[in-house]
């Protein structure tokens, strides 16, 4: 079975080139893969780190001195089209997101960049091989940064007096402009910061997942693909199913934590909730508002899809009050579900969302934890 990837790849995959999108396709690095793609170099981490987040993987820059990149060949550009999967931790003016510049020349730069005047919005930000420096005289019209939320970022520009638009999810922003440049002859990308032969500055903060470059300017429909499924990039994975298809269950074996909860027998809580048969006589319990524990779930091995995610839960409240439930990776919080629940001990299966089960990067790292509230 063939199928286009939706999720961030995790070890070294090549690059689709049998899809459209990826035409002039210069660079592709994943922070999951630690990788980038086209030439197979890994990536650089200065001071940042690679760390977990709502997406996958990300490269964590702090705001003041970290950064990752990614040494690439030569490329002479005329037309260019750079796009970013990003949620920033905190917001300054001014800073690069991701972009491509050169470590032999000075000049060269194309970026993404926080807003000027506004650190919400995209600021265009370009300098050509000639030496001219495009700053337009307002940010984007709409908002493209907002802490801790996920946002597709993509920019595309034509030298020698061409348009200059971002794209802002998928979606064209209103204000655009007109380049000064003629060509960027460009040899590095740089996650978190501008670096480049005159050094590094612009330092932004948040986690960044995908850094794409192209050396043509992406059509409206494009950008807009790219925003909803930027996984396609890669190539199609091939699975070969039998008859039957294996089923991983992950059931509690292990307490991490505990502050309030109670066991039906014995000390510990995992056994009371980790039958293999349901057995509503065992359970654990609490009466106090924030009492809270955390379970270690058995280790999965990664499925390589995003559905069929389905955690099971056996609630019950015959005092009143309810129950929160988080599904963490590490500390890393994936999903989460509230209920309130009678007297009678009931089934509960969410399901995890596309979005949610992609999130996860570790399946070795899945916990539960449980908090009482009222």
């Amino acid at each position: 079975m063939s199928r286009t990837s939706t999720r961030q790849p995790q070890w070294a995959v090549r690059i689709d080139w049998s899809n459209p999108i990826t035409r002039g396709l210069i660079c592709a690095i994943s922070a999951g893969s630690a990788l980038e793609h086209v030439t197979g170099k890994p990536l650089s981490l200065s001071g940042a780190v690679r760390a977990p987040f709502r997406a996958g993987m990300g490269v964590l820059s702090n705001g003041a001195s970290s950064y990752g990149y990614v040494d690439l060949p030569n490329k002479v550009c005329s037309e260019i089209s750079l796009f970013v999967l990003t949620s920033p931790t905190a917001l300054a003016l001014n800073r690069e997101v991701f972009g491509l510049a050169s470590m032999s020349a000075f000049n060269p730069i194309v970026r993404i960049n926080t807003g000027n005047t506004t650190s919400s919005k995209i600021r265009f930000w370009l300098r050509g091989d000639n030496g001219s420096t495009l700053n337009s005289a307002n940010d984007s019209t709409n908002t493209a940064f907002v802490v801790d939320s996920l946002s597709a970022l993509g920019i595309s520009a034509k030298g020698n007096s061409g348009a200059v638009n971002a794209y802002i999810n998928g979606v064209v922003d209103p204000h655009s402009t007109t380049t000064i440049a003629d060509q960027w002859t460009i040899n590095r990308a740089s996650f978190g910061a501008l670096s480049f032969q005159g050094g590094t500055m612009d330092f932004y903060a948040g986690h960044s997942t995908l850094g794409l470059a192209w050396s043509r300017i992406l059509t409206a429909a494009e950008h807009k693909s790219i925003a909803a499924n930027p996984w396609q990039v890669f190539r199609r994975r091939r699975s070969f199913l039998a008859a039957v298809a294996t089923v991983q269950v992950a059931r509690p074996v292990a307490d991490l934590s505990n502050t309030g909860w109670v066991p039906s027998s014995g000390s510990d809580l995992h056994p009371m909730i980790g039958e293999t048969v349901r057995d509503d006589g065992t359970y654990i319990s609490a009466t106090a508002v924030g009492a809270l524990c955390e379970v270690d779930l058995a280790d999965l091995a990664d499925p390589a899809v995003s559905t069929g995610h389905l955690p099971t839960l056996v609630l019950s409240a015959p005092g009143g009050g309810g129950i929160t439930i988080r599904l963490r990776q590490g500390t890393t919080t994936i999903a989460a579900w509230t209920y309130y629940p009678g007297p009678p001990a009931t089934e509960y299966t969410p399901t995890l969302s596309g979005a949610e089960a992609d999130s996860i990067t570790d399946y070795t790292a899945l916990r539960f934890q449980f908090e009482a509230i009222a």
